[in-house]
């Protein structure tokens, strides 16, 4: 990943390709938490990264599956108030919740094209009231609901 400062001038990179960690494989998308850290949907390595302002490896969770808490190929992150991370999964057609530190607290949705089923989630955001925009790119629409 390239970082760049306001006037479009190259400051510095970090990442590279891999599956250790620091390493990326497809960042798909990445945000901005309220200490700083920059979180990264890692999409072929099956997980999320934390990097500190300067580009360092902080810590990661995630890893591939189908279960609760497991992911496969994250899509899109959103981060709350509160640094609760929303994550997108194109693999599982779902969206999951975790804390700040990577614990899994809950998840919805699943394949289809029935309100709340999702087919290829590319992106999504959150907006201050809490309104989770989903962009459900196979289904030609963008979902949105109320999270906790």
């Amino acid at each position: 990943m390239s970082v760049f400062d306001a006037d479009g001038q190259f400051k510095f990179s970090f990442g590279g390709f891999g599956s250790k960690n620091g390493q990326l494989n497809r960042p798909e998308a990445c945000k901005h938490n309220s200490k700083g850290q920059l979180v990264v949907a890692d999409m072929q390595n099956h997980r999320i990264q934390l990097f500190d302002e300067k580009g360092s490896f902080l810590s990661s969770f995630g890893q591939e599956g189908i279960a609760p808490g497991e992911l496969r190929k994250p899509s899109g992150i959103a981060i709350d108030k509160d640094d609760n991370i929303y994550v997108a999964e194109i693999g599982n057609s779902r969206i999951q919740k975790f804390d700040n530190t990577g614990r899994f607290l809950y998840t919805f949705g699943m394949s289809g094209s029935e309100t709340g089923q999702f087919g290829n989630i590319h992106g999504i955001a959150l907006s201050p009231e809490g309104l989770l925009y989903i962009a459900d790119t196979a289904n030609n629409r963008v979902q949105v609901f109320k999270v906790q």
